[in-house]
């Protein structure tokens, strides 16, 4: 069977929900996390409550991807497949 590469759709995520949603399954906290990814124990509950930082670090979506085992464009990066599509002028 030959799956479509798009099977998912372009879906967006939002970090915001995401986040925590996956920690939530994974059972860990925000603090934990904020740990793992080298930051102050109250970081993740800012980004997600308050929208401090506006978007995550690159390292920090790489390494909570790889804990997560999502890709990081799931946790704010962006989709590689997007840049197949061109705006049409």
């Amino acid at each position: 069977m030959i799956r479509n590469r798009f099977e998912d759709g372009l879906k967006i995520y939002d970090p915001r929900e995401r986040v925590p949603a996956l920690a939530a399954q994974h059972r860990v906290t925000l603090t934990d996390l904020s740990r793992i990814i080298g930051q102050r124990p109250r970081y993740l509950h800012r980004f997600v409550r308050d929208g401090v930082p506006a978007d995550l670090r690159d390292e920090a979506r790489d390494t909570l991807g790889r804990f997560f085992g999502v890709p990081a464009y799931q946790l704010g990066g962006v989709d590689p497949r997007w840049a197949e599509f061109r705006v049409a002028k």
